[in-house]
């Protein structure tokens, strides 16, 4: 019966946008940067790498998905992580949850098109390469 719910809850066509295989794109930080003692704000997007450009999410009709990500900031480029995931996407208030195991990521999504879809999520205390981040994170995906 739950599996019936969610045919349902994503046979509408605005739900069906989100069914794919994309990959990170870009990344902006709107907020605090933190190290120590030291913080000053920050404001950037960048590209990633072709090495971040290697991770993937793939949401499947059914609520069920998974992830797979790299990064290269040690140097070489490495897969990170490599799980499946469910996830609910309410397309009225535009609201992404990706629950991974016993962890929930919520995204607020700006903007999606059949080839481009711009999430945001805020944050506080989030390490990024040595530093602390709080505030927004956007992050642009492209449909593979």
């Amino acid at each position: 019966a739950q599996q019936g719910f969610h045919l349902v809850s994503f046979g509408q066509d605005e739900n069906l946008v989100i069914v794919g295989s994309w990959y990170i794109y870009s990344v902006g930080l709107n907020g605090t940067l933190s190290n120590g003692s030291v913080s000053s704000p920050i404001n950037v997007t960048q590209v990633a790498s072709s090495c971040v450009q290697k991770s993937t999410l793939i949401f499947n009709q059914t609520g069920a998905g998974s992830v797979m990500s790299w990064d290269d900031s040690s140097g070489s480029c490495v897969q990170v992580q490599n799980d499946n995931f469910t996830y609910t996407y309410d397309s009225s208030s535009k609201v992404l949850k990706i629950m991974v195991g016993s962890e929930t990521d919520i995204t607020n999504i700006k903007s999606i098109t059949s080839s481009e879809m711009i999430g945001e999520e805020t944050v506080s205390n989030y390490e990024v390469q040595g530093y602390t981040f709080s505030g927004k994170i956007t992050t642009t995906m492209k449909k593979k």
